[in-house]
């Protein structure tokens, strides 16, 4: 269950505190999977469309009033903006740069 389900039910109110789980498990089983790179159709995404995606998702957390980084204690704040998708960013702009990603700034310095 991850999409409009989830968002949905954290609207509603309904405190799902795997949600950060379901967030890396979509990132990992399903975004990265079924996208490719824009310039390569072979390639994998480089870790901006990663963070792009988040940064979506985190605006649409935002959008339905879960404001502030992700509190488990009380189930408040942006599921986006917590340690295990923080790692999960980190970890895999590490993968990427070991499997040959080259980071380019878009205006050249």
């Amino acid at each position: 269950m991850v999409g409009a389900q989830v968002l949905g039910r954290v609207a509603a109110g309904e405190e799902l505190g795997h949600i950060v789980d379901l967030l890396v498990y979509y990132m990992t089983s399903h975004w990265l999977v079924s996208h490719k790179a824009k310039s390569d159709k072979t390639a994998e995404v480089g870790p901006a469309a990663a963070k792009s995606v988040l940064s979506l998702l985190s605006g649409v957390f935002t959008r339905i009033n879960r404001i502030g980084a992700y509190e488990p204690p009380t189930g408040s704040g942006n599921h986006c903006i917590s340690p295990k998708v923080k790692d999960f960013r980190r970890g895999y702009e590490r993968l990427s740069g070991c499997g040959g990603y080259l980071v380019t700034a878009a205006v050249p310095l």
